[in-house]
């Protein structure tokens, strides 16, 4: 179905730094999503935040991180 990868940040957040799932499968993705934040809660009980990176511009991705409802957003600058 798919998989993903990340490792802890900080004591409370735990960075994904990808996911893959098969797209022609309608659902894989929340489901990897899900299934690994319930991974992590039972691995790290401490973890309160997951870090889902940077959407890098593309609107799909942008839309799918949204429909999770982040608690923020990190700023970016540029130098």
């Amino acid at each position: 179905l798919g998989f993903t990868l990340g490792a802890p940040l900080t004591e409370t957040i735990f960075d994904v730094h990808f996911e893959r799932a098969r797209g022609e499968i309608q659902g894989a993705y929340p489901a990897v999503n899900r299934s690994f934040a319930r991974y992590i809660r039972q691995k790290y009980p401490h973890i309160r935040y997951l870090d889902r990176e940077d959407d890098m511009g593309l609107p799909a991705l942008r839309q799918a991180k949204l429909s999770y409802e982040p608690m923020e957003f990190a700023r970016k600058f540029r130098i």
